[in-house]
């Protein structure tokens, strides 16, 4: 129990630490990719399409699997609502 404790203290600070990265420099890539990753690994859909939409305005590209992907969250928003 420590163990996951522990866990979970470091993943919330590694969250906190990419977001301050963002506020440092908004157009890091590497800190979206990482907060994406996060929030779809939390089935935090509103979340992952923030960063999402974020990375997309910075590449200045919307790939088919970034459309899909919003699909998939918008989907399971919608699921969840009702």
């Amino acid at each position: 129990e420590v163990l996951f404790c522990g866990f979970i203290s470091n993943y919330k600070k590694a969250i906190e630490e990419a977001k301050l990265v963002l506020a440092i420099e908004k157009r890091n890539q590497w800190a979206l990719d990482f907060l994406i990753e996060i929030t779809v690994e939390n089935q935090d859909w509103e979340e992952a399409i923030g960063w999402t939409k974020q990375l997309q305005k910075i590449t200045g590209k919307t790939t088919s699997e970034d459309e899909a992907k919003f699909d998939v969250f918008k989907l399971s928003l919608i699921h969840i609502s009702e």
